[in-house]
């Protein structure tokens, strides 16, 4: 059994989530689906992969926020409030998300 290493020794985002299960989302996933995933199971990032399952990039509640909330020049809303706003509709994982994490 792989013992968790103290966060103080780690190095990457690889390191970070290595043993633990992460929230999948796939590019094309409709981004009002990913927020309801990530309230759903109370977690605030999760990996987004392409058709073959290779990591490109993560997704965060935080990059969320800051990607929608410029157009509604509300700063402090959160992922309850975005989904709300009509104007996320159309957008998908794709739109928002950190490419080239560093794992």
């Amino acid at each position: 059994m792989k013992t968790q290493r103290p966060y103080s020794n780690l190095e990457t985002l690889g390191d970070v989530i290595e043993d633990r299960p992460v929230l999948t989302f796939h590019a094309e996933d409709a981004l009002l689906d990913v927020m309801r995933r990530m309230k759903d199971t109370d977690q605030n990032a999760g990996a987004v992969v392409d058709k073959e399952g290779r990591l490109i990039g993560m997704i965060t509640d935080s990059n969320i926020v800051h990607r929608v909330a410029p157009p509604l020049k509300r700063r402090s809303a959160s992922l309850d409030d975005l989904c709300r706003f009509k104007s996320i509709e159309n957008l998908i994982a794709l739109d928002v998300i950190i490419s080239e994490p560093d794992m």
